[in-house]
């Protein structure tokens, strides 16, 4: 629909029943990367409870009965920031720390990979927020979690 010609809406119309469910597949990597490094965080559902109040049997209906959502329109262009910015500067970091805590983040990586070959850009996976970029790519899973808690960075054990 982002490139046809008419006007649709963004969450009632484009967060079809698959693609909710396939969100909130991405949602359970996301959580379970929290949980891998100690954190016990709120489900996509749980999140719209708690910030906006709307509750559903699916996060398709939460999308549909969201106030908030109302009137946001859909995109004509690929090209929008729901790709060039939370891919990058999302999915990235959390594939790449999937891939430091041993998960596989498949989803999330369908999606970068997805993206790229749409776009015609193979950017995304090397250029957005991977821990190299941020320097933290030398880091241990242990390391890093004391470098999250206390802001220090470890002492180097080996080479950068």
């Amino acid at each position: 629909m982002i490139e046809s010609q008419h006007d649709w809406l963004y969450y009632s119309e484009g967060i079809t029943p698959t693609i909710g469910a396939f969100a909130e597949d991405i949602d359970q990597e996301r959580v379970a990367l929290g949980k891998s490094f100690g954190f016990d965080l709120p489900s996509v559902r749980e999140l719209y409870r708690l910030i906006y109040g709307v509750q559903g049997e699916s996060l398709s209906e939460i999308c549909r009965k969201n106030p908030a959502y109302e009137k946001i329109r859909g995109q004509k262009d690929l090209r929008t920031r729901y790709i060039l910015e939370d891919i990058p500067f999302g999915l990235v970091p959390m594939i790449e720390l999937g891939r430091m805590q041993g998960l596989s983040m498949s989803r999330m990586k369908l999606i970068a990979e997805l993206a790229q070959y749409l776009l015609k850009d193979n950017s995304f996976l090397s250029n957005g927020r991977t821990l190299a970029n941020l320097g933290i790519g030398n880091m241990t899973s242990e390391e890093f979690a004391m470098f999250v808690q206390t802001g220090e960075r470890p002492a180097p054990t080996r080479p950068l």
